[in-house]
């Protein structure tokens, strides 16, 4: 649980800040730090943060992604349930769920995925993306 919390938020906890630091719990706010914003198509459906969390990294969703959410939540629902089946002996019932799970990841793809770093150095093009619980992964 704590490790969910932003460093400098641990650090006043934990007593470790320096007592003469001049700064103040704003910069310890608990929104996530931007480091890239993620285009689908020409819409920006949000922002990609960073932590030391797992899997994934946080996300911060825009009005865009809502409109899409529903096609990220299918994907990443027949994803999990054929994971869940091929651990057991529905291996071919677990295929069809992955194969639907990859119809709907090539319609949130087909306008094409991009990441953009926040200050505008680099983008790169996504081959794979999943939204979810507030996570993004993405290759």
């Amino acid at each position: 649980m704590l490790a969910a919390l932003p460093v400098c938020v641990l650090d006043l906890l934990l007593g470790y800040a320096d007592q003469n630091a001049s700064f103040s719990i704003d910069i310890c706010d608990l929104r996530m730090m931007r480091r890239f914003m993620i285009f689908r198509g020409n819409d920006l459906l949000g922002y990609v943060g960073s932590d030391d969390a797992w899997p994934c990294e946080p996300f911060e969703p825009t009005e865009a992604f809502h409109q899409v959410a529903s096609l990220f939540a299918e994907e990443h629902e027949l994803a999990m349930k054929s994971a869940e089946l091929s651990m057991t002996s529905h291996a071919e019932e677990a295929n069809e769920l992955m194969a639907g799970a990859d119809r709907v990841l090539n319609e949130i793809l087909k306008p094409g995925v991009r990441f953009h770093h926040m200050d505008g150095s680099f983008a790169f093009d996504c081959i794979g993306i999943s939204i979810a619980e507030g996570r993004v992964c993405w290759r």
